[in-house]
């Protein structure tokens, strides 16, 4: 399959000393054409980075004029060539129409530059620009020590807001740079034919700060010294069962991204033997064992609360350790020692035994595994189901598929044809057996990963490549997954 890559931005740019004294400056927006850009989606607990270079005919001017520079990256396909013309435009050819791909579907970052370098020499010219999206503004603002997070019963995203507007001092600023966005509980983002996502959504209300903590707490929570404001932020959304990221101009407050049907099926699908330039999989052996999974909410439809907890039954270890006394800790067969119960908070739109016992269930399943890693590269802009790879971003699942002896034919063979089949393609005598006679155990990566951080690098002389580090779990406390 062919694929046709495209790739271009706008620069925002505050020239210094450009404006009357005693005014703001305008800024000027610049359109360019990169040689090449990467783009790195992180963890929500970090903001997600960028490198730019591009040729300094598009922009030949110093470092030192600037004041500040902002950056918007789109990155794209089309049915065929399309670089021509931005060639064109960006050398000085009649203006071209941008504006049918500058959507926030193509939009893979948006952000401050930190650092700007002009070069000039034998090798040739360039501009060079690498900076962070606009987590970086809250990032950068300290935490005032002494200074508690607000818990008077407010609307969650109002309270966010204003803590964001704290951050980026909007009040200086004369409007507001980041806005705040809640996707209540019951919204479920579908990926369906192409890139193409479609909402499903419920309209719920915000959960109240503050709500079902203690009295001590109304007057705000404490906040240990070396925080920023970011870091307050999340960690604020994660009390009430929330995860918090920046997307654009955009600070979204939603659900922890779990394995649903939806989310299963809209899972991306990638193969080493057919799109995948390599693949590499690890897993820590020596990982501690998981606790009993405990967690409890009020059920408004029973009213009164529920408690769930999984594994049902404890071991016979785990038995001995609780019947020691609070505090006891449970030892693994490595030697290690854990503690015997871990308990979670839910989401507040659990409402049943059942659905309780899911989720324990689940958070047991997905702690039990957090040690299996992937990671792979690919050139290819589609997935299996031709479904766009440039529209993943962390916490997506991806079902990793490896064509050597997975396959829907492979497994309408016979044990004798597998073997032979195995032989034929080069397998010791051991594992053809094995693969032959345990196939149907062997299930090799069933279950989705999902993604921790990618990467997409342009070049406007090799293409686009995507780079996906993936983890085969996926937790609500969504800062186990940035470690």
């Amino acid at each position: 399959m062919i694929f046709y890559p495209q790739c271009f931005g706008f620069l925002s740019v505050v020239f210094d000393g450009f404006t009357v004294e005693g005014t703001d400056a305008t800024p000027k927006i610049i359109p360019f054409l990169p040689r090449t850009a990467t783009v790195h989606m992180n963890g929500y607990r970090e903001a997600d980075t960028f490198e730019i270079d591009i040729d300094a005919k598009a922009f030949p001017f110093s470092p030192d004029l600037l004041r500040s520079c902002a950056v918007e990256l789109f990155m794209f396909q089309t049915d065929g060539q399309l670089v021509s013309n931005l060639q064109t435009h960006a050398n000085g050819g009649d203006a071209w129409n941008l504006s049918p791909y500058q959507t926030d579907e193509n939009r893979v970052i948006s952000g401050l530059v930190d650092d700007a370098k002009l070069h000039y020499g034998d090798d040739g010219r360039s501009f060079r620009l690498s900076g962070r999206d606009y987590t970086s503004l809250m990032i950068n603002r300290d935490w005032p020590d002494g200074k508690r997070v607000p818990a008077d019963g407010g609307q969650l995203d109002d309270v966010v807001q204003r803590l964001v507007d704290e951050a980026v001092s909007a009040n200086l600023h004369g409007g507001r740079t980041l806005t705040v966005e809640y996707l209540g509980a019951e919204d479920v983002l579908v990926r369906t034919q192409g890139r193409s996502l479609t909402h499903k959504k419920v309209v719920t209300k915000p959960p109240l700060v503050g709500r079902h903590h203690s009295k001590t707490q109304k007057k705000g929570f404490p906040v240990r010294s070396g925080r920023n404001y970011w870091d307050v932020i999340y960690d604020l959304c994660l009390r009430h069962a929330k995860i918090c990221y920046v997307s654009g101009n955009r600070v979204i407050i939603s659900d922890p991204k779990t394995l649903t049907a939806q989310s299963e099926a809209a899972a991306i699908r990638v193969a080493y033997g057919r799109n995948l330039k390599s693949l590499d999989v690890s897993r820590n052996m020596g990982k501690e064992a998981v606790p009993q999974i405990v967690a409890s909410v009020y059920s408004k439809k029973n009213g009164k609360p529920i408690e769930a907890k999984w594994p049902k039954v404890l071991t016979p270890q785990l038995k001995q350790s609780s019947q020691k006394g609070a505090g006891a800790a449970d030892i693994t067969g490595v030697g290690t020692v854990r503690e015997q119960t871990l308990r979670i908070t839910p989401p507040q739109s659990i409402d049943s035994q059942q659905l309780l016992e899911d989720y324990c269930k689940a958070y047991y399943d997905n702690l039990a595994r957090h040690e299996g890693t992937v990671s792979w590269v690919t050139k290819a802009l589609k997935d299996l189901k031709g479904d766009d790879l440039l529209s993943l971003r962390p916490g997506d699942p991806v079902r990793v598929e490896f064509d050597a002896f997975v396959s829907e034919d492979f497994k309408e063979l016979s044990e004798q044809q597998r073997y032979s089949r195995m032989r034929e393609l080069g397998y010791s005598d051991e594992v053809a057996e094995i693969v032959a006679v345990e196939y149907d155990r062997l299930h090799q990566f069933e279950a989705p990963f999902y993604v921790k951080d990618c990467s997409f690098a342009w070049s406007i002389d090799s293409g686009l490549e995507v780079q996906v580090e993936g983890i085969n779990y996926i937790s609500p406390k969504r800062d186990d997954v940035t470690k």
